[in-house]
């Protein structure tokens, strides 16, 4: 997942999460899905057990207490690749940590 493609990809992974007719190949996209619902699931999972190891206070972002779902969390990495498209060359881990991060920072984060 990089580059130019992640957004496109991501928008239509979310498009087949709301049953939308995306574009392309009905095969291609959910696999796409997969492979980002994986990807977003294995950070946020990572950060949960960064904190077991670290402490909370060491959090590169802090999930709500309510929780999230892959969902949510993708829809978070897309808008933020829309808003922040001059990081699209940035690598898939700093981009994603940086969408959680605005999205869910940590008190300790917040200045």
């Amino acid at each position: 997942m990089r580059n130019e493609s992640v957004s496109l990809s991501l928008t239509r992974s979310v498009d087949a999460l709301d049953g939308k007719d995306p574009k392309g190949d009905w095969n291609t996209n959910f696999q796409n899905l997969g492979h980002c619902n994986a990807w977003v699931d294995g950070v946020i999972k990572t950060n949960l057990v960064y904190q077991g190891l670290a402490g909370r206070d060491r959090l590169i972002f802090c999930v709500p207490q309510e929780g999230t779902d892959s969902k949510k969390a993708l829809r978070i990495l897309v808008r933020f690749l829309k808003r922040h498209e001059e990081r699209l060359s940035q690598s898939d881990i700093e981009v994603t940590l940086a969408a959680f991060r605005e999205a869910w920072p940590c008190r300790s984060n917040v200045n």
